[in-house]
């Protein structure tokens, strides 16, 4: 069955091939070298195109990538690649997919390590305390579950966590290590990701809001799991990892989602939106990021509605609770609607976007303390927060 899967699999393959390449070649590739691109930057742009025609040739879109996922699980091949092979799908022992970070550990340059204690020294004028958190990937080397089911492939994720975590630490920085925290509990770490995607589920950031919230001496009653109860979408996430391989390759998965039972209010408002007002569901979920199709939509964006520039949270339940800033990246979508619960003000900021001067954003909120949650996949140019160190 196997073989008779794989020749037609490739004769599909063949025909459509052969008919987009011809098409792309007599039509387009005059136009790549014309622009003087190097032979790489050529050969790059015509696979990409290629692939986009190839797909267009299937009725429905995905299911091109349907039936490769599925060539590719009949004859049991563990690495699914993809055209930007930073976006290829490794398989772990556990039966779950994550990409992996190849790039070096480098130390971080001083304009970066300037940028850091400039954001120390603008907390401080506040009187806010500074905490670096370490955000774990899904990859890890004390996990044997998360270990990859092809032999000799290597993460760089946990040392380069480990020399920022060093960074901060050098230039004054609190630092909690929730790696180090998920394995005081053997087996935490595989039980908090998704299979089909490489972000933390939603039990994962109600998990790391107790854990910040425990560190900063802030309330935690209200963060313990007997306080929420269970929403589940039935195979409503399908992640970055399935969308690449395929229905066939990793079926969708089950989103479930802890929901606060106590009576909440919130006043958020993302980037210059109107405000919205509400309980926590009717303010931190966006249940239509769960619709449309598989391959048109991205399900993690139901919390928050994805990455901001600048999103503002008030509890109004809780006026007189603590201030806080997050500087974060996507992981935290997940952590920020939970740690929001046990504080009055939160302001979540996405390092990649901010276009401000975080020590004008400092000045101005007033926070009682500043959160950089920024995860080791985050490449280090994107590790700027203040002007080469401006304070003004």
């Amino acid at each position: 069955m196997k073989k008779i899967c794989a020749i037609l699999f490739l004769a599909l393959i063949f025909i459509l091939g052969v008919g987009t390449a011809v098409r792309i070649g007599l039509h387009t590739l005059p136009e790549y070298l014309s622009k003087g691109d190097s032979l790489p930057s050529v050969a790059m742009s015509f696979l990409i195109d290629a692939e986009y025609n190839l797909q267009q040739q299937i009725p429905r879109k995905g299911n091109w990538i349907d039936l490769f996922g599925g060539f590719m699980r009949a004859t049991g091949t563990d690495v699914v690649s993809d055209v930007a092979p930073i976006y290829t799908v490794y398989k772990m022992k556990n039966g779950s997919f994550a990409f992996i970070h190849t790039e070096e550990n480098t130390p971080l340059s001083e304009d970066q390590m300037t940028s850091i204690e400039g954001l120390k020294r603008a907390a401080d004028a506040v009187g806010a305390k500074s905490w670096f958190i370490s955000i774990p990937q899904k990859t890890c080397t004390r996990d044997e579950a998360l270990a990859f089911v092809s032999r000799g492939v290597t993460d760089n994720v946990e040392s380069i966590d480990a020399t920022r975590r060093q960074a901060f630490e050098s230039c004054g920085y609190s630092v909690l290590d929730l790696h180090e925290k998920m394995h005081e509990q053997p087996g935490l770490h595989a039980q908090l990701y998704f299979k089909t995607d490489h972000h933390w589920t939603a039990h994962a950031g109600l998990w790391a809001a107790g854990q910040i919230a425990q560190a900063l001496s802030l309330p935690t009653a209200q963060l313990d799991a007997s306080q929420f109860s269970e929403q589940v979408r039935p195979r409503a996430m399908f992640g970055s990892e399935g969308q690449r391989c395929g229905r066939l390759y990793c079926p969708p998965e089950d989103f479930s989602i802890p929901i606060p039972t106590a009576d909440t209010a919130f006043t958020v408002r993302i980037d210059d939106e109107p405000e919205k007002t509400g309980s926590f569901e009717e303010t931190m979920l966006f249940p239509e990021r769960l619709e449309g199709n598989a391959y048109d939509i991205i399900p993690y964006d139901l919390f928050l509605r994805g990455n901001y520039e600048h999103i503002s949270i008030r509890n109004d339940k809780n006026p007189d609770g603590a201030r806080v800033l997050l500087i974060k990246d996507s992981f935290s979508n997940v952590v920020a609607p939970y740690l929001s619960l046990v504080c009055a003000q939160l302001d979540v900021v996405d390092i990649r976007f901010y276009e401000g001067e975080l020590s004008d954003l400092i000045r101005e909120s007033r926070p009682d303390v500043v959160l950089v949650s920024v995860t080791a996949s985050i490449r280090n140019p994107n590790f700027i927060f203040t002007h080469k160190g401006s304070d003004s």
